[in-house]
Order: structure tokens, then C-alpha cells, then sequence
């Protein structure tokens, strides 16, 4: 059978029985008005649909059987498979009692188009499936499969595929970044749409981090790789995407027991609807009843059922990633829909992250300090020390000397340094700087050294593009916003109020916001944390859901249920908008193929339908899945 694993022959193999499908549905008809005909004596001729019948069942459909081996003895879990297998199987060997006896074989139609149904729909439903996976392959598909690698000034061609960590790799003007490294030339133009949909060019300083699939619009540059192709940032998420498409939700856990169940409860009804056709309807007529057990069989197959969740999630996690929202998680659709309140970190995440120094009090050769400490760590008010020194046309290089006890404090040439924010200042701290506590209203960082206040570094940001807008349209949606963050009082309050949140907490520590989670949730509320940084890391593990916003200066591993790429807000309502159509789109799945199921099968049992309709109201069900599930695909949202 290896010739039908070729996806054309398998398909033009079933347009040929279709053809001979519908002859003999034509020739079966004319034959109930015209007894004697050239066209039914060819196409309805009993050795002819004999033929078609053994082709169509252990040839073309020879798969069946073999599935049907592998869940009652590999498996040992039972679906619609072993439906298949019976009803063709009890139809088949009834159809050639009645060849033997020289009798026309009346159910030998069961072999041909329960076949011919199931394969056309496995067909559509995995055209559908390639057709998202086609749109999957699309965000990686600009990475080149050769690189330009740099060893002792010599440039010569590499395949990326054997590039290793800490190679040197020249990418050219106007091409791809093909891996995942670090600027190791001056500051250059790069276009990062392919990581944050933001069609725009920024500007990458030295040390910087690249990711592969942003474009250089500079000149030439010299990065060096801190990755390997498969461990890139990009090729994580299209892992990601494929992951949530292959994970089942819990709903689909429920789904895979109930169908375990329904299978031999669909057997059990077949075994009812003969013996009480055979006994009480249809007294002693045996053809009647195997027609209604097979009946039963054919119609009740879950196909359905088995689509209706995973293809639903599968079309739902790529319309996010095209948005640049990437479910990390299946289970994230249905949390999203239970969520009360939505939990923001300030800095970088309500905020641009752009941060800027408005006030430096201190001895600018501390300078040099700040930016071996803050070239260590990831976070935005760092990135706003390392452009103000910029500006000022300063560089320096990284200590070696250098060691950090934690996040905050840190050893550099014999001394003790700690950044503290003004959340922890006390007036017990000596300080060579003078300053007047009560006029800082910015977000403000004191450099102490050993023990001693010795500059003072106030900043300022900006609000993200639609937060407010946002924040309203999340309190349309019911649920409470509020905004956790470690920044002081009067700026953390001061934002609280211009956006209309429902409350503040200030001068969170990690371990506090974590604290603060734990309490909300106590109230029986679910909580949706939003945060950029590793001080969110907690935070995001312990709230009910959670989503990462990922920028160029703080890349979270991609650990959160849901990761933003681009740094918008409004991407968050838009989770719940998709959400909730993805909910819609499965539940109505799941109500079509369960309301089917319970009006058909009554249908059966008392010989209102025949095998021949039966299947086509199966493959009418699990159609009707699919383009319920390729609607979601198309809409725009």
C-alpha cells in the first residue's frame, strides 16, 4: 500500500472512486424506475459493486484496519476506528453470504461509502491543517541557509545549520539577521517588524541583542552568535505555535475520555437496535436488523468529536501569532475567558520602556561605574543610564573584575555598590550629594558606594500608544485593573489616576508582587498578570494567567501563557476578543456533533434512516466542524 502514501495518488485514487461512487448512486436509481437498462445492468451489477467494495475496503481503506489493530492491541483505547472496521466488516461478510446464495448483496453500498465519506473527510480536514501549517512555515521562511562567518579577518560561506555559539557572522546591508547574537560593530539600523510587527527602523547600539529574522538597513555589520538556529528566539516561537496546536486542552482531555466511552456505547446500542429490530420491530427478518446495527455504526462516528477542539485551537494560536501574540499554552483560551482581574506592571509595560535620565546629581566619574553595573542587567531604567552615557559620547568596557551578589548590589574593584531605589531611601543614609527628598516626583535611582549615597538618577517614560484606550476596554469586559509595580508613591499614584485603574500597589519588591497576587486570588478572584522583566518572573508563574510583554531590552524566555512581540496593550484585548471567538467556535463544534449524535442515533435505531444516508449525515457533521473552524480561520477579528 505504499503507493496510496503519495498525497496525489491518494487523492486521485478517491476522485476515481467518487466517480464510481456516483455512477452506481445513478445506476441504483434508474434501476427503481427502469428494471432493464445497459446503465444499471453495468453500474449496479452485483459482481461490479463486489469488486469496487473489496478495493475500497482492504486496499484503499486497508489503513482502517490497520488502525483498528493498533487501538484494541497497541493503543488500548477505542474510537471510531473499530467503528469502521465493524460495520464494514459485518456488512461485507453479510453481502457475501448473499453473493454465495446467489442473492443481490444489499449492504455491500456500506463498504464503498463509508470509505469513500471518511477518506474525504480526512482529506479536507488535513488540506485545512496544511493550509495552517503553510501560514506557520511563512514567519521563518526569509532565514538563509548560509551565512557569512568571520574567522582571523577572513570571511568565507557557512551553511547556518553548523554555526555555533560565539562565531562571528557578517550579515550585509538590506539582509536577514540569520541568528540569534550580539552587535559587535557600532550602532546600526535594524528593522525588528518580523519580532514586534513594528514596521520601522531602530537604531541597535554596541552589545546590543540581535535576533534572527530582523533586517539590517544599515551598513554592513559584524554580530557574534550567542545561539545556534534551533535555539533561536524565532524558531521558539514557531515551535511554540506548533506546540499549542499539537497540546490538548483540558477540554479536549474530557473530549478524548468521553469519546473512549462512546465507542463501545455506540457497539452497544448497535448490538440493542439489532436484537430489538430482530425480536420486536422487524420479527425474524436478519436484514433488517444487521441494516440497522450498521446503521447505528456508521452514523455515530465521532469524527466529529475529534476534530472539534484541537483544529479550532490550531486556527485560533495562528491567527494570534500573525497578530504577534503567541499562545505558549492551549489551556490559555479557556483561562482568558474566566479572568477578573487584569494585573499590570508599570515600567515597560504600561510604560515605552524608553526611559530617560531628566536628572543626574553625582561626580560624573561614577559614570564609568554605572555603566559596567547596568551593562549587566536587563531592564529599562538600565537602558536609560547606557543612553544618557551615550549621549555624553562616553564608553567604556566591561570589568572583569566585576561580580554581582544580587540583584540590586554588586562588587567592582574591591568596593560595594547597590542601586536603591527611593522606595528604600532613608534619611539614617550618609550621602556626599545634596538633594530634597520631597521634590522628586520621577521614578528615581540612588548608586551607593559602600554605604554611602554618592549620585542620585532620576528618570522619566512614556505611556504606551493606546494603554488608556486599553485599560477602558478591559473595564467594558468587567474585570478590575490594577497596576503592581516596585516604582515610588507619588509617580505609581499619579499614573493610577490618569489612567482611572481600579487600585495601586507601589513599591513592590518581587517576593511582594508575588504576595499581592496570592491575596487577590484569595478573594476567589482569577488573576491575568502583564509584565516585561525578570522582577515579574514570580508574579507571572503565580497569577491564574499570564502574559509576557517581550521587547529588545528585556526577552522573557517564553514561559508565560500568552507573549505580546510587540509592545501594544490593546494586543492584550485583542487576546480576549480571539479567545472568545475560539471558545465560541469550539463550543458550537462541540454542540453540533453531540446534538447529532442524539438525534440520528434514535433515527437508526428505529429504521427511519438507511446506511446510505447515515454516512451522509456523518460526513455532513464532520464537515460542518470544518467549516465552522474555517470560518474562524478567515474572519478578520
Amino acid at each position: 500500500m505504499k503507493w496510496l502514501k503519495n498525497n496525489n495518488v491518494n487523492i486521485i485514487t478517491l476522485i476515481i472512486l467518487w466517480l464510481f461512487g456516483l455512477l452506481i448512486i445513478c445506476a441504483m436509481i434508474v434501476s427503481h424506475y427502469y428494471t432493464k437498462n445497459i446503465f444499471s445492468t453495468i453500474f449496479y451489477n452485483k459482481y461490479f459493486l463486489f469488486s469496487i467494495a473489496i478495493f475500497s475496503t482492504y486496499i484503499y481503506g486497508f489503513n482502517f484496519i490497520k488502525k483498528t489493530y493498533y487501538e484494541l492491541f497497541v493503543w488500548r483505547k477505542i474510537g471510531m476506528n473499530l467503528l469502521i472496521f465493524i460495520s464494514t466488516q459485518t456488512a461485507f461478510i453479510y453481502s457475501s453470504y448473499q453473493l454465495a446464495i446467489n442473492n443481490f448483496p444489499e449492504l455491500i453500498e456500506v463498504n464503498i461509502f463509508v470509505v469513500l465519506f471518511v477518506k474525504t473527510g480526512d482529506i479536507i480536514n488535513n488540506k485545512l491543517r496544511k493550509l495552517v501549517s503553510k501560514d506557520l512555515k511563512s514567519l521563518i521562511s526569509l532565514i538563509p541557509n548560509e551565512v557569512i562567518t568571520v574567522v582571523n579577518n577572513t570571511e568565507k560561506l557557512k551553511k547556518l545549520s553548523l554555526v555555533k555559539e560565539n562565531e562571528l557572522v557578517k550579515v550585509l546591508k538590506d539582509q536577514v539577521i540569520p541568528i540569534d547574537g550580539f552587535l559587535v560593530s557600532e550602532n546600526r539600523k535594524i528593522n525588528t517588524q518580523i519580532i514586534d510587527g513594528e514596521n520601522n527602523n531602530k537604531t541597535f547600539f554596541k552589545h546590543d541583542t540581535l535576533f534572527a529574522g530582523m533586517i539590517n538597513k544599515d551598513i554592513d555589520l559584524i554580530m557574534k552568535s550567542t545561539t545556534t538556529i534551533k535555539n533561536s528566539f524565532l524558531t521558539k516561537i514557531i515551535n511554540k505555535v506548533a506546540l499549542v496546536q499539537s497540546e490538548k486542552t483540558k477540554l479536549q482531555t474530557i473530549i478524548d475520555k468521553i469519546i473512549i466511552w462512546f465507542t463501545p456505547l455506540i457497539i452497544l446500542l448497535a448490538i440493542c437496535g439489532f436484537v430489538l429490530s430482530y425480536l420486536v420491530l422487524n420479527y425474524g427478518n436478519i436484514y433488517i436488523a444487521i441494516k440497522i446495527a450498521i446503521t447505528i455504526l456508521v452514523t455515530a462516528c465521532p469524527c466529529s468529536l475529534g476534530i472539534a477542539i484541537p483544529l479550532a485551537i490550531m486556527i485560533g494560536s495562528l491567527k494570534a501569532a500573525k497578530k504577534n501574540i503567541i499562545f505558549n499554552k492551549p489551556d490559555a483560551f479557556e483561562k482568558l475567558i474566566k479572568i477578573n482581574v487584569i494585573a499590570f506592571d508599570k515600567t515597560g509595560t504600561l510604560t515605552k520602556g524608553e526611559v530617560k535620565v531628566v536628572n543626574f546629581i553625582g561626580d560624573e566619574s561614577f559614570l564609568e561605574i554605572l555603566w559596567i553595573i547596568e551593562s549587566n542587567l536587563t531592564h529599562p531604567l538600565a537602558d536609560g543610564i547606557l543612553n544618557y552615557i551615550r549621549d555624553k559620547n562616553l564608553i567604556f568596557n566591561k570589568e572583569n573584575n566585576f561580580k554581582k551578589v544580587n540583584r540590586f548590589e554588586f562588587i567592582l574593584n574591591n568596593k560595594n555598590y547597590k542601586l536603591l531605589p527611593i522606595s528604600k531611601y532613608s534619611e539614617s543614609f550618609d550621602k556626599v550629594i545634596n538633594f530634597d527628598i520631597n521634590k522628586l516626583e520621577n521614578t528615581t535611582t540612588f548608586l551607593i558606594e559602600n554605604d554611602v549615597i554618592v549620585c542620585l538618577i532620576e528618570f522619566k517614560d512614556k505611556l504606551r500608544e493606546n494603554v488608556e484606550e486599553s485599560i477602558q476596554k478591559f473595564k467594558s469586559l468587567g474585570l478590575e485593573v490594577f497596576i503592581i509595580t516596585g516604582d515610588n508613591k507619588k509617580v505609581s499614584e499619579k499614573l493610577g489616576l490618569e489612567l482611572k485603574v481600579d487600585k495601586v500597589y507601589y513599591e513592590k519588591t518581587i517576593e511582594e508582587k508575588l504576595d499581592v497576587i496570592n491575596n487577590i486570588q484569595k478573594q476567589n478572584k482569577k488573576v491575568l498578570y502583564v509584565g516585561d522583566g525578570m522582577n515579574d518572573i514570580l508574579a507571572i508563574q503565580k497569577a491564574d494567567l499570564s502574559i509576557s510583554i517581550i521587547t529588545n531590552s528585556s526577552f522573557l524566555n517564553l514561559e508565560s501563557d500568552v507573549s505580546l512581540l510587540n509592545p501594544n496593550i490593546w494586543l492584550i484585548y485583542e487576546s480576549f476578543k480571539l479567545a472568545k471567538f475560539t471558545k465560541k467556535i469550539i463550543i458550537t463544534n462541540l454542540f453540533w456533533a453531540f446534538i447529532y449524535n442524539s438525534i440520528v442515533i434514535p433515527l437508526a435505531i428505529f429504521s427511519v434512516l438507511t446506511p446510505m444516508i447515515g454516512m451522509a449525515l456523518m460526513f455532513l457533521s464532520s464537515f460542518l466542524v470544518l467549516l465552522n473552524s474555517f470560518i474562524l480561520k478567515n474572519l478578520r477579528l
